[in-house]
């Protein structure tokens, strides 16, 4: 079988092309044969008129003719004739010879032309997968198309990506140093900040036990100097009806202030808190008190002929205030919480002065 051929440009010529090559291939050889026995019929066609003739002569020569043909003449056509019966012969059995050959390059033509009809519904279908193909091809050819511009897309945003990337490398490392660098200096400050702060708890505590000396001296003093002098303690049921009345001595004074007295029922009754009341406090002076509770909140009030008046709520702590209280010139209030802080106010204008962490 001939080689495949791949199909490129224009199909119909290339079918017309090829089917001008299986002629020429398929009559090779047999143009010769049919040539051949064309002239052998020509050739059978001349002997037998010459043959006629012939015959027509001798039936002539048997006549009596006053030519008077001699023997040798008869023998000679006699051997003529025979001569030519064999070609005849000869010619009758190439003839059938030819026949037979005939009839079977008709079958093999036959065979060929039924060869050439499966070769052509093969092309056909040849031709249709291969419109399929190349439908395919121009399609996968712009899918190709499309991911490789998008394949370049992608390299220049990861290229950009890789760009970004190492930029903020760069400044997390440097940030990364700041930091380290601000957190050992932060450990030194913290570090240093407590040791003051320990100095200053020391001198604090040093001051509060000085203060504490002199004040215990002083109440010391002063019950030394009370216990010298006659007191009267007066049971009264209402608090606010009380009168105190020294005795018919003349070391008493007149207004009786250094008289006790204790006291049986409630004067007022509240609520300071929203919760929970877990501290209160009173100033020095005996103004004010503080109160702090589960509320978060510290509350400053204010003793009036009215009652309890309150003058500020203190916000901050994110934990319940378990303890309050005043400077002794009662300008700053000090409150901690459970949130491990200490935090410090101010009297007059209600401001956060401080906040301390204890961990």
């Amino acid at each position: 079988m001939p080689a495949r051929q791949e199909w490129r440009g224009e199909f119909r010529t290339q079918i017309l092309t090829r089917l001008y090559d299986r002629n020429k291939r398929e009559n090779r050889g047999f143009t010769e044969l049919f040539q051949h026995h064309e002239r052998l019929f020509e050739n059978w066609a001349s002997i037998r008129q010459e043959n006629l003739r012939l015959q027509m002569e001798q039936r002539g020569d048997r006549r009596p003719s006053s030519s008077g043909l001699t023997e040798e003449r008869e023998k000679a056509l006699e051997q003529k004739v025979m001569g030519l019966q064999e070609e005849l012969t000869e010619m009758h059995r190439k003839r059938g010879e030819n026949a037979s050959q005939v009839l079977s390059l008709s079958a093999k033509l036959t065979d060929r032309e039924a060869e050439i009809s499966e070769e052509k519904e093969k092309m056909g279908q040849v031709q249709t997968q291969l419109a399929g193909c190349v439908a395919k091809a121009a399609d996968l050819e712009d899918q190709m198309k499309f991911f490789q511009a998008k394949s370049q897309e992608l390299e220049a945003t990861n290229e950009l990506l890789r760009d970004e990337h190492q930029a903020l490398q760069l400044a997390y490392n440097s940030l990364e140093e700041k930091y380290l660098k601000n957190l050992k200096e932060n450990s030194q400050l913290v570090q240093r900040y407590i040791e003051i702060k320990a100095q200053h708890a020391d001198l604090m505590n040093q001051e509060n036990e000085n203060f504490v000396k002199k004040r215990q001296a002083k109440v010391q003093k002063e019950l030394e100097d009370a216990a010298k002098e006659v007191k009267t303690v007066v049971e009264v049921e209402d608090a606010s009806a009380v009168t105190l009345v020294p005795e018919a001595t003349p070391s008493v004074p007149p207004l009786g202030l250094d008289y006790c007295l204790v006291p049986k029922t409630v004067s007022y009754i509240f609520d300071s808190t929203e919760g929970e009341l877990y501290t209160v406090r009173w100033s020095p002076n005996g103004k004010h008190f503080l109160t702090g509770g589960a509320d978060r909140k510290v509350k400053l009030w204010e003793c009036t002929s009215n009652g309890p008046e309150l003058r500020a709520a203190l916000t901050g702590a994110n934990a319940s205030i378990m303890s309050v209280d005043f400077d002794n010139s009662a300008n700053f209030m000090l409150a901690s919480s459970s949130d491990y802080a200490i935090r410090v106010w101010t009297v007059d204008d209600h401001r956060l002065r401080h906040a301390f962490m204890l961990r």
